[in-house]
């Protein structure tokens, strides 16, 4: 995880993006979103290559088609796109790609917190609203980092 974080760091110097939150949208569609988390906890168990890791980033992705700020799929589409970039990516570009999506998703994640949106909404940077963060957005804040 450190040297994921030390490539992350070091590949943003050179890398620029929208913060996760402005890629929010509305609802796309209706649906079971209890019943796509419970479908995504029995591919966990399962995804032990590229093809079924991708299966499960789309299950976290159909979540936040019907329900945008789910927390829960937030932050694991960061901790997946991270192990996409990790262990199914040889190019530092392909890598590249993986991490700043991870990076997005655990700021939409972060974004849940009625404090840290205060904040971020109002100029302050990412890292300075950090300090609003709580127990509950853990594992956003660790993919983020």
């Amino acid at each position: 995880m450190v040297l994921c974080g030390a490539v992350v760091i070091g590949l943003s110097g050179c890398v620029s993006w929208d913060p996760g939150w402005k890629g929010i949208k509305d609802a796309a569609r209706k649906g079971d979103v209890s019943g796509l988390i419970v479908q995504a906890n029995r591919q966990i168990a399962d995804a032990d290559s590229k093809e079924k890791l991708t299966d499960l980033i789309r299950t976290y992705e159909q979540v936040l088609e019907i329900e945008p700020a789910n927390y829960e799929a937030l932050w694991s589409l960061g901790r997946y796109y991270m192990l996409m970039g990790i262990a199914y990516s040889d190019s530092v570009k392909i890598k590249k790609e993986y991490y700043i999506k991870a990076i997005r998703y655990c700021e939409r994640g972060m974004y849940t917190n009625s404090g840290f949106k205060k904040l971020v909404d109002g100029g302050a940077t990412v890292w300075d609203a950090s300090s609003a963060l709580t127990i509950r957005e853990i594992e956003a804040m660790h993919y983020w980092y």
